[in-house]
């Protein structure tokens, strides 16, 4: 049998080696050199670890939400991908890695995974020293794997495993993160029985199947020996709660509950009671993401809860978010309080029902019955598609006796960035008449509204009718076409957009193409809204329906509210008689602000359509109608003498921004109505010598 032989390497093969090294460690000393020049590795060190911490939150964070949105490529990821992508941040050179090394921050995150080994919880510990710990445990059941991804006998040595080192570090934890997708949570919850007390922030949310099933996991009554003491945040998604939980207790800052039952009107009582507990409380959510098949919508509401149930006082709330039914909303919004600063925001999922109108009704006059509503803005895409309504209010109650031209806030702007956070928003893709925006409107006081801002895809009047009481707003701003029936919205008779003709209009399929007749000189806006109406029973139903909500809501009102009349009208109008003001919209109407439209083109274009705002479904909806497409700048023009005729003359400025003209030559007739007329700021004289 032949051996090995070692050949002795030649003087030459030597030196060569020699070379080769030499030039190799040459090679990362002008690496190492090369490397240092760059910006980034002239950060000093306190600066980098500041970027590395940031970064890795943003990389964990990322990984995470991918299984918790449902969006990831595989249905698993979570699964089958490490959440420790992040500690590549130490392998970019050596730099970086004393860097990363001496901070003891970012070793601090620990992701107890199935398919990582436990060598590496030891080995990030040290790094950590003795600093508070983030443990983020992924509690899957055998299903969650591929055939032959892992042995189930591997993955219960696993959590044998892993329970025993969350149990071990519980004292050090600060954040406790659980990605579940188990149906028996058993072991998991007799781990969690120490009592802690750095904990500050529990997140536990179930994914997977078992997150698409109504909540079958139930967090226990007591968790850490229900002490707590720094527990700030708790986000549960997906699981319910026995109750009474001491995982809300008072020192909770942070609440957010999403899917987690409280499905009928009885289920709330829990909750509400809970709340009343968390006095320190600064933000809170809760979602139900699918109306609640246990409630009847043909039953009142009224008696949900009993009369004498506290009524939950959270002073220091900062934001507040609802996502749900209507009768949820209203539920909550009937047993709770907070302060006048809180901002709040309520998606509403559902139609509000008949039975649930007045109840639906009376809980929103509450909400701002000590407020005085000043900037509004109403966006929509149709009638009740994806609507959503902003108010911004001022603290106390202005009476109608109060002077209507009362100090206004901080003027909106039509650039979103802009536009100072509301006090209320509300938003609803209810398709129904019986829409959830419109019904909360109609209890709010609108007469010292002093700024509108109308953001429509649409031409209807149903904004129009909605903020019809608002006598006294003196701004109007309108994005997109909505703008286009403004002129005869603005000239024809106010008292024609009450629900009923809106209503009915809506169904005939004629609110769309109100200002046609109007901006074709055949009539002064209405006359059109009378041709062709069915008189819909279903219609005159509703409506019906409404004036009963409305006179359960009145019949409920506050003493001190019953004499507070809607004054008269034009107090800067400036002339006109009570009757005539009282059938014009806005009469007090100051300044007009029209952003993002195309300008009609003149009569007799023959070129190509160079609109900028239109879309290819709406030109072939108008070729359709035979109608011009655009702001018709004549109608505008028009609209202004109509009022001034009436004596309505307060209206003083129209502003143009961001909107497209071929012809600014149209825009000189406007200006020749005796009020400012700009363009993107700049002037427009009568003779029109603006460039477009």
């Amino acid at each position: 049998m032949l051996q090995p032989v070692d050949i002795p390497r030649t003087l030459e093969e030597r030196k060569l080696e020699e070379q080769i090294a030499y030039l190799q460690q040459k090679l990362r000393q002008l690496r190492t050199k090369s490397n240092s020049q760059v910006p980034i590795a002239k950060l000093p060190p306190e600066i980098l670890s500041e970027i590395f911490l940031v970064q890795a939150a943003k990389i964990r964070e990322e990984r995470l939400m991918i299984e918790l949105r449902g969006d990831s490529e595989c249905p698993n990821d979570l699964v089958h991908k490490s959440c420790y992508s992040w500690l590549n941040v130490s392998h970019v050179s050596r730099h970086w890695r004393e860097v990363s090394l001496k901070c003891a921050q970012l070793w601090t995150w620990l992701a107890l995974e199935p398919r990582i080994t436990d060598d590496i919880v030891e080995t990030l510990l040290p790094r950590a020293r003795d600093l508070p710990l983030t443990a983020v445990l992924l509690f899957f059941s055998s299903r969650s794997y591929c055939g032959g991804c892992m042995r189930l006998d591997q993955l219960l040595d696993h959590y044998d495993t892993t329970l025993r080192r969350l149990e071990a570090l519980l004292p050090r934890l600060r954040e406790l993160v659980l990605v579940v997708d188990r149906e028996e949570c058993e072991d998991l919850w007799d781990v969690l029985t120490i009592p802690t007390d750095s904990l500050e922030t529990i997140r536990i949310e179930v994914v997977g199947a078992t997150h698409l099933s109504p909540p079958v996991l139930v967090v226990p009554s007591r968790l850490f020996a229900s002490r707590t003491p720094r527990l700030q945040s708790l986000k549960l998604s997906s699981i319910a709660l026995d109750w009474p939980n001491t995982l809300l207790c008072s020192s909770l800052r942070h609440l957010d509950v999403s899917r987690c039952g409280m499905d009928g009107d009885g289920e709330l009582q829990p909750f509400l009671s809970a709340i009343c507990m968390l006095p320190h409380l600064e933000t809170l959510r809760a979602n139900w993401m699918r109306p609640s098949a246990t409630i009847n919508p043909d039953i009142p509401p009224a008696s949900s809860l009993p009369e004498e149930h506290e009524i939950a006082w959270l002073p220091c709330l900062k934001h507040v978010y609802l996502s749900g039914g209507n009768r949820r909303i209203a539920t909550i919004l009937m047993y709770t309080r907070w302060p006048v600063e809180t901002r709040m925001h309520f998606t509403v999922i559902d139609t509000v029902a008949p039975a649930e109108r007045a109840y639906f009704q009376f809980a929103f006059h509450i909400l701002l019955s000590k407020e005085t509503v000043r900037g509004a803005m109403y966006a929509f895409n149709g009638f009740g598609v994806d609507t959503s309504l902003l108010l911004w209010s001022v603290a106390g109650k202005i009476t109608a006796k109060d002077p209507p031209d009362t100090a206004v806030e901080e003027p909106l702007h039509l650039t979103s960035n802009e536009i100072p956070p509301p006090r209320l928003h509300i938003h609803s893709d209810s398709d129904s008449q019986d829409h959830p925006i419109l019904l909360a409107l109609q209890t709010i006081d609108l007469v010292h509204l002093r700024v509108l801002l109308v953001l429509g895809a649409t031409t209807g009047r149903q904004w129009a009718s909605m903020f019809r009481p608002a006598v006294h707003l003196t701004t109007l701003r309108v994005k997109g076409q909505a703008a286009f029936g403004l002129p005869a919205l603005l000239a024809g008779d106010a008292r024609t957009l009450t629900p009923q003709d809106v209503s009915l209009a809506i169904r005939a399929g004629l609110d769309e193409w109100h200002w046609l007749d109007f901006n074709t000189g055949g009539g002064d806006g209405n006359e059109a809204q009378q041709t062709g109406l069915i008189q819909d029973a279903e219609a005159q139903e509703d409506l019906e329906l409404n004036a009963h909500a409305a006179e359960v809501l009145n019949g409920a009102v506050e003493a001190e509210y019953e004499s507070d009349t809607i004054p008269a009208a034009g107090n800067g109008g400036g002339g006109g008689d009570e009757a005539t003001l009282s059938s014009v919209l806005f009469p007090d109407l100051r300044a007009v602000q029209i952003a993002a439209v195309d300008i009609a083109l003149p009569d007799g274009w023959t070129g190509p359509l160079p609109y900028k705002y239109s879309a290819v479904m709406d030109l072939m909806m108008y070729r359709a109608k035979d109608a011009k497409y655009g702001l018709d700048v004549a109608a505008l023009a028009r609209c202004l003498r109509i009022r001034r005729e009436w004596g309505i003359e307060g209206l003083a400025a129209i502003e143009f921004c961001g909107c497209h003209c071929e012809d600014m030559a149209q825009l000189g007739p406007l200006a020749r109505q005796g009020v400012d007329v700009s363009w993107d700021g700049q002037p427009v004289s009568g003779s029109s010598d603006v460039d477009r």
